[in-house]
């Protein structure tokens, strides 16, 4: 019995080993097509942890990469449309299609928030069969905090990319 268990894992392993590198690419590709990415202040991010949330009229998508920062967006609407971001927190005769924040930690405390204010966010596709949405993204995120004098801090994001997350 362990001579044919040891022999079959001694195929597997064989069999894995001789697919090339492309082939293994096309593999993963098909078991994990989703991404959720952007770029930070010219860094590339991406989410490790992905979470999407679909109600009656509006997505919620979650991400969290591998040194725990979050980037949240809720889109107001559920079909394939270009959505702006003009936050009411700057200004008051705003009216937001969509709304974003960033924390650099999950540790972050509220004050500590990037929340975006001028950007937008277009799904590209939604698949209603399969259950999954397709978009991209930009916007500038601002976090303001008190030290004995006003500090406004930005940063932003570009180049955002949603790809097959399932809700």
């Amino acid at each position: 019995m362990k001579k044919i268990f040891y022999f079959s894992l001694l195929s597997l392993f064989m069999l894995v080993s001789s697919c090339s590198k492309e082939e293994q690419e096309s593999v993963l590709n098909t078991v994990l097509p989703d991404k959720f990415t952007a770029n930070i202040h010219d860094t590339t991010w991406s989410a490790d942890v992905r979470k999407t949330t679909l109600t009656d009229n509006s997505i919620v998508l979650v991400g969290t990469s591998i040194n725990a920062s979050i980037l949240e967006i809720t889109i107001f609407g559920i079909t394939p449309a270009t959505y702006t971001l003009n936050t009411a927190i700057f200004d008051s005769a705003a009216s937001a299609q969509t709304a974003a924040l960033f924390k650099r930690s999950a540790t972050t405390s509220i004050t500590d928030v990037y929340v975006a204010k001028k950007g937008s966010v277009t799904i590209t596709a939604v698949n209603y069969i399969q259950k999954t949405i397709t978009g991209t993204f930009n916007f500038k995120a601002y976090k303001i905090r008190y030290s004995q004098q006003l500090i406004i801090d930005s940063l932003t994001i570009s180049n955002g990319e949603f790809t097959d997350l399932k809700y």
